[in-house]
């Protein structure tokens, strides 16, 4: 359930069209430039512009950084070529997550950019949606206020080569509902708010879901 955000410019290498992404989130991230704007040329003849940023996120009782990369095709409008380095900016898009020989990499493909407030709080949220297993049995549990939550774990898998990679997500639904389809192994697909912490230097993402439902993988092969 935890995952290294360590993220390298190799990642361009990584297409994500070759697979069907299956943990994505429309999100708002706000953090500061790490590199700024640089062009590239892919396979297809295309430009492709990066952005680098980092994000601090709470790790305990203190604070570490996550790193995301931005991506979009085409040369680098000016409004982005005018940010520098520690510049504080504010990215609404959607996040993917890929896992590649034990790392996962994070990219932002942004709706908008902008310059953020200096007193704006670093940070992730918006909407995650998985479509995976899940990968303990679901319990219902009791909150430290008295609450009844749903507990599980899931996961996705890719195939890299010979090598089956994981991706795991904790998820959390108040309320005392347990559908009978909620069990270890099942295949399901769920959408809900995400929160996005650290813990020893990996990033960890909890889902407060709103939708549950089976999933039949044939709708959406990974």
């Amino acid at each position: 359930m935890v995952w290294n955000c360590m993220l390298s410019y190799r990642i361009r290498q990584i297409t994500i069209k070759k697979i069907q992404i299956m943990i994505t989130g429309n999100v708002t991230v706000c953090g500061r430039i790490d590199r700024t704007a640089t062009t590239s040329t892919n396979k297809k003849g295309e430009k492709v512009t990066s952005v680098t940023i980092k994000v601090n996120l709470p790790e305990g009782n203190k604070i570490s950084q996550c790193i995301i990369q931005i991506r979009q095709k085409g040369e680098a409008p000016p409004e982005l070529k005018k940010f520098r380095t520690g510049n504080l900016i504010v990215v609404n898009g959607k996040l993917f997550l890929r896992k590649y020989k034990n790392e996962t990499y994070i990219v932002l493909t942004p709706d908008d950019l902008s310059q953020a407030d200096n007193d704006s709080k670093e940070g992730i949220k918006g909407e995650l949606e998985v479509y995976g297993k899940i990968g303990d049995e679901a319990k219902i549990c009791d909150s430290q206020k008295g609450k009844k939550y749903l507990r599980f774990s899931a996961y996705s898998s890719e195939l890299n080569g010979k090598e089956r990679e994981f991706t795991w997500v904790k998820c959390i639904r108040f309320g005392e509902e347990k559908e009978d389809f909620v069990k270890k192994g099942a295949a399901i697909h769920l959408t809900g708010e995400i929160k996005a912490e650290m813990y020893k230097g990996k990033i960890s993402l909890t889902c407060f879901v709103k939708y549950l439902s089976p999933w039949q993988k044939n709708n959406k092969e990974g």
